[in-house]
């Protein structure tokens, strides 16, 4: 199979994806709520799970690197940024690591540094904050020892893409679908901010995100 290849973009390109990132978001929110008019949004039905769920989070799943790279791209927006010696060693080391298919999502926020970790959002149905890109210590599949991963990017979108047969009761759920669109929720907003073109929609589902840092413990939503 091969490998989703780390490319420049010119900046028409760049804008037209930056503007498209809105639109996705939009997309996969809308299907959402549509999930809602069947189950209710609460902690109760957080387990509850659907082939339309799994539809939702692995697409909300390539958006979000591809919203990684933009992000990454808007600040080396020239195409000379691969002869900067240590960027070109962190994307040779990301690009291998995709060719043996062993990259996580916490290898794309190391290499394009990319610090969403500090970031919550208000899911205002629920009164509560998601934190998505709180990193946790898990044992991975096929791993050994424990490594820092996002919960719900390996319960949730990975678990769908190599583990579906075993794993999809668990990984086709209600909060699986939450966290991942709240992640790219953050990261729209971010390359919205950063790169300063217009084009992100709003959202009836969460707030603008905010630092971490000022909201209380007792209204952050764990994993």
């Amino acid at each position: 199979m091969s490998s989703r290849k780390i490319k420049w973009f010119p900046e028409h390109i760049f804008r037209k994806n930056v503007e498209a990132t809105g639109k996705m978001y939009e997309f996969l929110e809308r299907d959402f709520s549509e999930c809602l008019e069947y189950i209710a949004l609460n902690e109760n039905h957080f387990s509850v799970y659907s082939f339309r769920l799994a539809n939702l989070i692995l697409r909300a799943g390539p958006e979000i690197l591809r919203v990684l790279d933009l992000i990454f791209f808007n600040r080396n927006i020239t195409p000379s940024f691969m002869m900067n010696p240590e960027l070109e060693k962190r994307i040779v080391s990301l690009q291998k690591k995709k060719d043996d298919r062993r990259d996580t999502i916490i290898d794309y926020l190391d290499t394009y540094k990319c610090y969403t970790g500090d970031f919550c959002v208000r899911v205002n149905a629920l009164e509560k904050y998601i934190v998505p890109f709180e990193r946790k210590s898990m044992t991975l599949p096929n791993k050994r020892k424990p490594s820092d991963s996002i919960q719900w990017w390996e319960l949730g979108y990975n678990a769908l893409r190599h583990r579906v047969i075993f794993e999809f009761e668990k990984a086709a759920t209600l909060k699986n679908a939450l966290f991942s669109l709240a992640g790219l929720w953050i990261l729209c907003n971010t390359l919205n901010s950063q790169s300063r073109i217009s084009g992100m929609p709003g959202s009836n589902l969460f707030d603008i995100p905010i630092g971490y840092s000022g909201t209380q413990l007792s209204e952050v939503l764990p994993y």
